[in-house]
């Protein structure tokens, strides 16, 4: 599940860093959860375009069939890390 990043998450993020998309809830089993994104984590780029809202996930994808690939670019716990989610 995606939110909007809250206010006191963005004030916490590094320079430089000024928007993405809270992972608020991942589900078990979905790609996501299995590229080893967590609830916490907040998305950057999806496919090298940058996240601001929620939606952006879904514009990003909908061009998208199951087995494609994307990569995610996100920060946890300060660090900024990336993975590639094999669609469903």
């Amino acid at each position: 599940m995606l939110v909007d990043l809250p206010p006191s998450v963005a004030a916490s993020l590094k320079p430089g860093v000024d928007a993405g998309v809270y992972v608020n809830g991942v589900v078990d089993g979905a790609p996501a959860q299995k590229a080893g994104l967590l609830a916490g984590d907040i998305l950057l780029k999806l496919d090298h375009v940058a996240m601001t809202a929620p939606e952006d996930v879904g514009n990003i994808l909908v061009g998208k069939k199951p087995g494609d690939t994307v990569k995610v670019l996100f920060i946890r716990a300060g660090t900024t890390k990336s993975a590639y989610i094999t669609l469903g």
